[in-house]
């Protein structure tokens, strides 16, 4: 498992290496890594869907997905069941 965020570094390590990765909420900044991730898998002939993907969410984000609209849930389960990922 590889944690963090780094575009260029960390995440291109993740595509080469990594068996699972974490990343960080809310949810815009999931879903962008977890794009950028792909990316990367992408340019290096990887399946993404080979790397099993976690987030961790602060309490305040977690009220937002339970709080706000539907559009806002739905996107986080979405991109959960897009990209392979286990939300925590």
């Amino acid at each position: 498992m590889i944690g963090g965020s780094g575009e260029k570094v960390t995440l291109k390590l993740t595509a080469q290496h990594a068996d699972m990765h974490n990343a960080f909420g809310p949810v815009g900044n999931f879903r962008h890594k977890m794009g950028v991730l792909d990316k990367w898998c992408g340019e290096l002939g990887r399946n993404p869907r080979d790397i099993e993907r976690t987030v961790a969410v602060r309490p305040e984000e977690l009220a937002v997905l339970v709080n706000d609209d539907d559009r806002v849930n739905n996107g986080f389960k979405e991109s959960s069941v897009v990209h392979n990922s286990h939300i925590n």
